[in-house]
């Protein structure tokens, strides 16, 4: 394999890259991903960016029927070769049937999304894509509008989210290339807003069973049936980030119990609980974080490396959780839809007018009750 001639290029979300520009962007950039490469063939090159090569994390939310939506937070760049990019393909690429694909801009009174919403749909099943970070990876984990992000799912219909994220893990029984289906939260996040409400209409929500088991059902049965291994329970630590762990906060989340270690799941669950939509995480973990001694402290290339492992079971997976959520859209047994039933404990008539105008989508259902 010979290097192609030194310029620079991205990728895009709403495209994926043929074997040719793989191979450029790996002989410019990523030596792991180029050594990939020649292991596994183009083929399995083009799967790599297709779920995202320069993430920490991806996203995937799903809807049912009119009120199901599949929101990838992927943040792949564009080909780019002095505004002229090499070769793509349709991101309709990426998951095999995906149809009547369209990028469409989602206003927010939170703010502006990480970016338009990219509408599908899969065997009748409606699915809406967006990048956490924004295409390009613009935005690092704590200047994420998770706020906006979620209010713009809503407003979408977004009833259900799967948060596909690759992590770091807390422990030896779950190495690099482990699916977690993760269950708990431990948030040490402090520098981002983390609810809905406020002064003029106060609300408290339940978080002691932050993921909705309903979803973990499908994606343990999706996996089941597909033959990829994961391990169904775990707790997430939340860091703020951007930097990785110390080895001192390391061992301190392993001695809470922690299993895994990212930096984008909150507040992005407490987010969707208030907006009373269904959330699940699958953490995929592609390092040992630092605290493991016959291991390196973690690099983004191991990261790259190992999303390069899981990328295509990543996508059988999550197009078999969205057939197995279907699009009939029963009431959530768990009440994940329901959390704001006796929540906002702000009387009526003191209630701020400006506040639950913002509200119309997250908890219009509720906020509009005398």
């Amino acid at each position: 394999m010979q290097p192609l001639e030194a310029t620079p290029i991205l990728l895009d979300s709403a495209q994926v890259v043929d074997a040719a520009t793989a191979e450029h962007f790996a002989n410019n950039f990523y030596p792991a991903v180029l050594h990939s490469l020649e292991y596994f063939g183009a083929e399995f090159q083009v799967a790599i960016f297709a779920i995202g090569v320069l993430l920490l994390d991806l996203c995937l939310p799903l809807k049912a029927s009119k009120h199901l939506a599949w929101v990838a937070h992927c943040a792949l760049q564009r080909a780019a070769q002095n505004g002229n990019g090499p070769p793509v393909k349709p991101f309709d690429a990426w998951i095999d049937g995906l149809e009547d694909v369209r990028w469409e801009k989602q206003a927010s009174p939170f703010g502006e999304p990480s970016d338009e919403l990219l509408h599908g749909s899969l065997a009748g099943v409606e699915l809406v894509f967006l990048p956490r970070h924004g295409r390009g990876h613009r935005i690092p984990p704590s200047e994420v509008n998770y706020r906006a992000n979620i209010d713009a799912l809503k407003r979408a219909g977004v009833t259900d989210v799967v948060s596909v994220s690759a992590c770091g893990s807390l422990r030896e029984h779950l190495p690099p290339g482990t699916f977690v289906i993760v269950d708990q939260f431990v948030d040490r996040t402090f520098a981002r807003e983390k609810t809905f409400f406020g002064t003029g209409c106060v609300a408290h929500v339940s978080m002691a069973h932050p993921v909705c088991g309903r979803i973990g059902d499908a994606l343990e049965a999706a996996a089941g049936e597909l033959g990829v291994e994961v391990v169904r329970g775990g707790t997430y630590l939340a860091m703020e980030g951007p930097q990785f762990s110390s080895f001192a906060e390391s061992e301190l989340y392993r001695s809470w119990g922690c299993d895994v270690i990212g930096m984008t799941n909150m507040p992005e669950a407490k987010l969707a609980r208030e907006a009373e939509i269904c959330y699940a995480s699958l953490s995929m973990v592609t390092d040992f974080d630092c605290w493991h001694p016959n291991h390196d402290n973690v690099e983004v290339t191991d990261i790259v490396s190992l999303l390069t492992d899981n990328a295509a079971r990543g996508r059988s997976l999550l197009a078999g959780t969205a057939g197995r959520l279907g699009a009939a859209r029963a009431p959530c047994a768990q009440g994940c839809d329901r959390a704001l039933e006796t929540a906002i404990i702000t009387a009526p008539d003191a209630r701020d007018p400006a506040l639950v105008r913002t509200l119309d989508a997250v908890a219009g259902r509720v906020v509009g009750r005398v």
